[in-house]
């Protein structure tokens, strides 16, 4: 059993301007939430991306809004400079 479901970035493409897109991705969403799981959209570039995965009902946002994929080692050089981390 699984309980979270990632939306791939193919979903989000150009989220802001295609009409199909919202309305594929609220489906989807929406069909994991009635199925008791959480979401995860990866693939979010800008604020606006992340303001609309939200509004959307995604709980988690992954995507280089947020920062650049980092190796192992750079993720725990990261954390060992970051307060709190």
């Amino acid at each position: 059993p699984f309980d979270t479901l990632k939306v791939d970035k193919s979903f989000l493409a150009d989220l802001e301007h295609n009409g199909n897109t919202p309305v594929i991705l609220k489906a989807i969403v929406s069909l994991a939430h009635e199925l008791g799981m959480e979401v995860v959209a990866e693939g979010a570039e800008s604020r606006s991306d992340v303001e609309h995965l939200r509004a959307l009902g995604c709980q988690y946002v992954q995507g280089y809004y947020y920062g650049s994929p980092l190796t192992a080692n750079d993720a725990l050089n990261y954390l060992a400079q970051t307060p709190g981390g």
